[in-house]
């Protein structure tokens, strides 16, 4: 008999949503101003958001003793982690670990840009520690997991075509274990 693993699914449509003048954040836990008390992140997920910025707008994000990842979904977004300038394309992903202050900025003047980050709690993580980019297959491979990082964390992601199924995979952390899947139909 198979291990039952227990799991939450968690629908697009009851995320929290945080208002700015730079744009929106839709988030799947707490942040800022979104306060449930039934959407408390599940460490070491801490957040999972997709943010969308107006033209010009910008975001800050601190993620002090954490990794963050970054994917852009709609137009190029530049980001600033310390001195290191950095253009983000879709079908790109970045890491970053352990930086006091990462500005995610859109640099397009008539159009938003939008990027899914989330942010895993990591005790272990390096003290001066750069970032990782990589280029996904995702327009290549469709219904198959991809591997976004691995080494101290392990994150996967997959990109599904509507109503395709594909066999769970969880994400092994040193003190627990976690799944998280983003699905958004296009």
């Amino acid at each position: 008999m198979l291990k039952q693993i227990p799991g939450k699914i968690y629908i697009e449509s009851q995320r929290g949503k945080v208002s700015e003048d730079s744009g929106e954040t839709y988030c799947l836990f707490n942040y800022k101003t979104f306060i449930n008390e039934h959407k408390k992140p599940i460490l070491p997920l801490q957040y999972f958001n997709e943010t969308i910025l107006n033209p010009g707008g910008k975001i800050s994000l601190n993620i002090a003793g954490a990794t963050c990842f970054i994917l852009p979904l709609y137009n190029m977004v530049e980001i600033l982690a310390g001195s290191h300038l950095i253009r983000l394309y879709p079908g790109e992903a970045i890491c970053f670990e352990n930086h006091a202050e990462i500005l995610c900025y859109n640099p397009h003047s008539n159009e938003s840009v939008s990027f899914i980050w989330f942010v895993l709690h990591n005790e272990n993580v390096p003290v001066n520690s750069l970032y990782q980019k990589i280029i996904l297959p995702i327009n290549k491979i469709k219904n198959q997991w991809i591997n976004l990082f691995s080494g101290h964390l392990n994150a996967k992601i997959t990109c599904m075509d509507a109503r395709a199924e594909l066999e769970y995979c969880s994400v092994s952390f040193e003190k627990s274990t976690s799944f998280f899947f983003y699905s958004r139909h296009f």
